[in-house]
């Protein structure tokens, strides 16, 4: 290498350190009073990361440069990782941590608009100066770089300083704990925490007791139970079946309300002020920290998602027993309004499923209204919803007035990044995260005052019982310095909920506060419990009865992994896969969660370990087998030992038909398109393992296949061009050189031909039309209503080169519309708007699709005004 290039080395390399170097002052800077002064000497010293990085990208131009084209490639993947650091700070600034592909599950693109909004709000003075420096850099290094060959040598006492500085750089790593501040972003993306010796567990969690208390204490207090007694009963001696409203808070748990055990008078009064009339219960234990996965046991009475995927399952309607059927039951009408877009992670689909009579999602509304109404990206203001559910219920009085009511209401406001409207007062005016969150809190109650004055107004409130819950805690840093938002940890301020129940016939001076433990699972039986039927064959119990106390399970999926449980006064965490690290807190002494004491209990945390696995499968169990269409492939469902590390677990064969589901084979024709079917414990990153095919004659034919960190489910193509091989052949799976899953399929002439490769014509294949928002799950509808934002689906054998198709439409009055379309190379689907079409006119419409004046595939479908509008066009 001669001298010119090194001095350019050297200048990447100090640039990108030094504007990291910026970037962590930064991050010291928001992190403020958590970190001591050690950690300010290791962030001072401790940059083996990022001269990591930094010599990586000396090299990667060392590459480059060899190209006429090579320095402008380099510029614009500086630049590409300089802006990736600058947006990775803005999550540092909402999370305290550095972005890791476990914070979300499976965004979509139509998720995008609710997260941008989280994100905008944290940009400040810090953001645009950041972009100034890297751009003042990449104008600097562009010249530096194109200048011309002139003498540079490296003095002895140069290299010397330079080996002592990342010698001392690495030796400050190992011993001082910079709280995630000097690592690098990168790292965080790709780290991978998975250790190859993880303990490995083998039971049958059937045959595990999961409920019964080990060594934790039930909760006692004789006293207040008997008040709860007579508070049940006095509800229970109405023969009337009583109207009810059950409200979701986003973003809130026990210790938000409850702030010192009781409900604050200044910063929810109107809620204070019900207090006369209600049982709070300020100890329920959530099964997960964020929103949907807290929704659906909530609902379901308990039966939740541990093993697989929201952006999966909830597209099954779940059909087991749900708070919406069991009121049905008692004659309930049920109206759905949610202040928040429920666009995501497929809430809005598992709630439309649930057969409420009405449902109210501002995803319907016109952008004009959204945008007048908008308190943030994640939703609009809840005066609009309260107005919309008390005119419903004013309605639905009117229709059917010895009809009850069951209303129930999911609030907006207090989600990142929190707000109230402008101009609206509350008595914090502080500039802090805590102070946002208190204001939103503040107008939330304010809004649910205006429920409650409502239906006082329509003459029903002595004849109403009000619900309230969160679906989650949020954490500012408070409790666990490093501890923000609700997804991060297991703690109490994260996954600890509440339940408050207003009966508004009844006055009990201030109100009842009880600690008794419980979980999600409860909610349902305790409203059955209020309306004076049975719970019998529900997951949970009624807080209201003296049934014994139980164990209560949580987990996480953002990496690490954890899961835990509560027994009594005892708090067990611990991670899922790879090094346990487990945690055991005695509650009761150390209600801060500070003081770890599992070492002393070795065979305790064995046995929670074997407990909460039990547990994760059961409850996944519990939920899916009460999924319609819903089942694995390989008929098995998770199982202890699948606990034990990621990856594929699960393997089957069949064929994957255009436009119907996997079809497992036990034997499979040679001329059959065969694919692999796998499901298993998704990887924290993407991770390539080698499919190796093995032939009766014992031919090995191996290629490589790309597991994205999103999979739990995958599909793989044979592929080989000659017939298979009669008899038994073998499919190994590597992870490097390690094989972590084997399974055989017989090859048969005399088996049934689905799908013959030897004669697939590329091209479409399936057609059919319905609903589908922008990077969401296709809904196929059989009547389209006209103001529907109507999508056909085309599925294909994929072209081997772009191809222009001809779309001809027919209205019902018989006009002829056409247009081209030109399929990518490799599409297997494709998606196309009826935007062209203009408004859709009732009746019958057909589409014919051609190539070249060839007919290739037909289809039709009904547009009609009494059809259900799931997508509301513009």
């Amino acid at each position: 290498m001669g001298k010119i290039e090194t001095k350019k080395l050297i200048g990447i390399a100090v640039a990108h350190f030094c504007f990291y170097w910026l970037l962590q002052w930064e991050n010291v800077f928001i992190l403020k009073g958590m970190l001591d002064s050690s950690t300010f000497l290791a962030v001072l010293l401790a940059q083996p990361q990022n001269i990591l990085v930094s010599l990586g990208l000396a090299f990667l131009y060392m590459l480059l440069s060899k190209k006429s084209w090579g320095t402008t490639c380099f510029l614009f993947c500086f630049s590409g990782l300089g802006l990736y650091l600058i947006l990775n700070q803005i999550f540092f600034g909402i999370f305290y941590d550095h972005f890791a592909t476990s914070f979300s599950e499976g965004v979509r693109i139509e998720d995008s608009k609710v997260y941008l909004g989280s994100f905008l709000s944290e940009l400040g003075p810090a953001f645009f100066l950041n972009l100034v420096s890297l751009g003042s850099i990449v104008f600097l290094l562009n010249k530096f770089l194109r200048q011309e060959a002139n003498h540079f040598e490296i003095s002895k006492v140069s290299r010397i300083v330079f080996v002592t500085v990342l010698a001392a750089t690495m030796f400050f790593n190992l011993q001082i704990d910079g709280k995630n501040v000097n690592d690098h972003p990168l790292f965080s993306l790709l780290a991978y925490h998975h250790k190859e010796d993880t303990p490995k567990m083998d039971f049958d969690p059937y045959k595990v007791d999961i409920r019964s208390l080990r060594y934790g204490s039930a909760y006692s207090n004789p006293v207040l139970e008997e008040k709860l007694k007579l508070f049940i009963e006095a509800r229970q001696s109405k023969k009337k079946a009583p109207h009810i409203i059950f409200v979701i808070l986003e973003s809130v748990g026990a210790y938000q309300l409850f702030p010192e055990g009781k409900i604050d008078p200044v910063q929810t009064p109107n809620l204070a002020a019900v207090m006369k009339h209600s049982v709070a219960f300020h100890n329920i234990y959530n099964y997960f920290p964020a929103t949907t996965r807290s929704h659906v046991p909530i609902m379901t009475g308990g039966p939740t998602i541990t093993w697989g995927s929201v952006n999966s399952e909830l597209l099954h309607a779940y059909k087991g027993p749900t708070m919406v059927s069991k009121l049905k039951q008692q004659g309930h009408k049920g109206g759905w309004f949610s202040a928040m877009y429920m666009d995501f992670e497929n809430l809005g689909v598992f709630y439309k499923n649930l057969g409420f009579d009405k449902l109210y999602d501002p995803e319907v509304e016109s952008k004009e209204f959204q945008k007048k109404n908008q308190i943030h990206s994640w939703g609009i203001d809840e005066k609009v919803v309260v107005d919309r559910a008390l005119s419903w219920s004013a309605d639905e009085l009117n229709k059917s007035p010895g009809s009850p009511l069951f209303l129930q209401l999911l609030t907006n406001t207090t989600h990142h990044p929190y707000g109230a409207p402008v101009g609206f007062k509350t008595p914090y005016n502080g500039k802090s995260k805590w102070d946002h969150y208190r204001q939103s809190l503040f107008y939330t109650d304010y809004q649910l005052a205006r429920l409650i004055e409502g239906f006082r107004k329509l003459g029903i409130l002595e004849d109403t019982i009000l619900l309230i819950s969160g679906d989650h805690g949020e954490a500012f840093g408070k409790r666990h310095k490093r501890n923000f938002t609700h997804k991060n940890y297991l703690y109490d301020e994260n996954i600890r909920n509440f339940l408050l129940v207003t009966d508004f016939s009844q006055n009990i001076g201030s109100g009842l506060y009880s600690a008794k433990r419980g979980e999600l699972a409860d909610y349902l039986p305790t409203l059955l419990s209020l309306t004076g039927t049975g719970d019998s064959g529900l997951m949970g119990k009624s807080l209201f009865s003296d049934s014994p106390e139980r164990l209560h399970y949580f987990h996480k999926n953002i990496n690490p992994e954890q899961w835990g449980l509560r027994d009594g006064q005892f708090k067990f965490i611990a991670q899922k896969i790879g090094e346990p690290k487990p945690q055991l807190f005695d509650i009761s002494k150390d209600p801060f969660e500070k003081n770890n004491i599992a070492s002393k209990y070795p065979n305790r945390i064995e046995q929670y370990r074997k407990l909460v696995a039990s547990w994760f499968i059961r409850m996944n169990q519990s939920f899916v087998e009460n999924l319609e269409g819903f089942e694995y492939e390989d008929k098995k469902g998770m199982s202890v030992s699948d606990l034990n590390s990621f990856g594929p677990k699960r393997m089957a064969f069949g064929v994957r038909i255009v436009g119907q589901d996997f079809k497992v084979l036990q034997n499979i024709n040679p001329k059959e398109n065969m694919t692999v079917w796998t499901q298993g414990v998704s990887y924290p990153k993407n991770r390539t393992l080698i499919y190796q095919f093995i032939s009766p004659n014992g031919k090995k034919n191996s290629f490589n296949f790309e597991y994205s960190s999103e999979w739990s489910t995958t599909y793989v193509f044979h592929g080989q061009n000659k017939p298979m091989t009669e008899g038994l052949w073998t499919v190994n799976i590597f992870d490097k050189k390690k094989k972590i899953l084997s399974n055989n399929f017989n090859v048969s002439k005399s088996a049934q031909l689905y799908l013959n490769r030897f004669a697939i014509k590329e091209g479409p294949q399936h057609i059919s039309f319905g609903s589908k928002k922008s990077g969401g799950e296709f809904r196929r509808l059989l009547k389209i209503n006209p103001l529907e934002d109507m999508v056909v689906q085309i599925l294909s054998i994929p072209y081997r080169k772009s191809t222009k198709l001809d779309f001809s439409w027919t209205s019902p009055s018989g006009s002829v519309r056409s247009f081209f379309f030109t399929v990518k190379k490799g599409w297997d689907k494709v998606w196309i708007d009826h935007s062209a079409l203009g408004a859709m006119e009732e009746g019958e419409w057909k589409l014919l699709i051609s190539k070249d004046k060839v007919n290739l595939i037909s289809g039709s479908f009904q547009v009609s005004k009494a059809a259900p509008l799931f997508n509301k066009a513009d």
